[in-house]
């Protein structure tokens, strides 16, 4: 199984290791937990950001096109 490896200073280790005996697991796997929860949160995050990124282009373009219409087109030339 592949690894990884962190440095962590005594302190937050021991931080680790006491959080670790609160919910009755290892470090090792409260580490994992905890890193594994945080790319999930980040990917929903950055998913829910593109959405609404997406939607405020769509309004905006809803909008131009609905004043321009408002306004009338300039004939097209070519």
């Amino acid at each position: 199984m592949p690894q990884i490896m962190i440095d962590l200073t005594d302190d937050e280790l021991a931080f680790l290791r006491a959080e670790a005996a609160e919910r009755g697991t290892t470090a090792e796997r409260w580490a994992h937990d905890v890193l594994v929860a945080s790319l999930a949160r980040r990917r929903q995050i950055r998913r829910s950001l593109e959405g609404a990124v997406q939607a405020a282009l769509v309004y905006k373009a809803t909008r131009m096109h609905k004043a321009a219409l408002t306004r009338g087109f300039p004939a097209l030339t070519s």
